[in-house]
Formats: C-alpha cells, structure tokens, sequence
C-alpha cells in the first residue's frame, strides 16, 4: 500500500474512484489501494467470530473511565489504542473460555466472571 502526500491534487481524499482505486486514511497516514469488492461471509465461524467483537465492543463502552484508563495506558508505545487492545484480551479470553465474557477491572484485567 502506498502513502501518498496530497492525492488528488487535495490535502486528503477517502472514498472510492470508479470502482478502481480506494483512497483513504489510517492512524493519520494517507494511502491508497487497489480496490476491491468485501467478502460478506456468512459461515457459522464468522457468525461467532461477529459475536465476539459485538461483546468486547459493547463491553468496553461501558466500561468506567478508570479502566479505560488502565488499557490506554497499558497501550502506550505500541501501534494499538486501548480499547483494540482492550477488544484483543476480551475476544482472546472469550475463545479460551468457551465464549465466556470476562469481568475487567483497572487492576485485574480478564478473569473469569
């Protein structure tokens, strides 16, 4: 994938162009890539694979600013936020626990309920 610096003679451009090529941005580095048409796999795994994310996603967003605290700065200096790491624990404890949702705290991140 390429970064681009001004594309489309613009300071920034996202979206899709004749179904050809797709300009975008991520983590603030413009970029533009061959396009594609998505998957939408309906498998049983990607089933549970979307449930997954759905709880860690819902779960986080409830979560207390204390320890969304603890995950942001436990994220520091690595290329993830704290709550992708945050969703990366869940979803992982979820998998090794018979889809069990964890209980998260500031200090005792992913135990069992």
């Amino acid at each position: 994938m390429a970064k681009v610096t001004g594309p489309l003679m613009s300071m920034s451009a996202t979206g899709t162009v004749g179904k050809a090529i797709t300009f975008g941005a991520w983590k603030g580095i413009e970029y533009v890539r061959e396009w594609f048409r998505p998957s939408n796999p309906n498998t049983a795994l990607q089933i549970v694979v979307r449930a997954r994310m759905s709880a860690a996603v819902a779960a986080y967003k409830v979560e207390d600013q204390p320890t969304k605290d603890f995950w942001n700065l436990k994220a520091v200096g690595q290329a993830l936020s704290g709550s992708n790491l945050y969703t990366r624990a869940y979803i992982a404890f979820m998998k090794a626990n018979a889809e069990a949702e964890p209980t998260v705290t500031d200090t005792d991140p992913m135990t069992a309920a």
